[in-house]
């Protein structure tokens, strides 16, 4: 966001953790990014599969 004054002719893709896009969708609307064209993927984790003896 330090190399544009303002995002309100840009379109954002943004996956991750959870609370990482939540807080980039909040910074980049904040920069002027209209919040239509904030798309994301937050990425959850699964429990591991337990381990089978064999």
């Amino acid at each position: 966001m330090e190399d544009f004054d303002e995002l309100n002719d840009y379109q954002v893709y943004c996956c991750g953790a959870p609370q990482m896009v939540d807080i980039a969708h909040l910074a980049f609307q904040a920069h002027g990014l209209p919040a239509e064209e904030f798309f994301s993927d937050a990425f959850t984790y699964a429990n591991p599969l337990p381990k089978v003896a064999g």
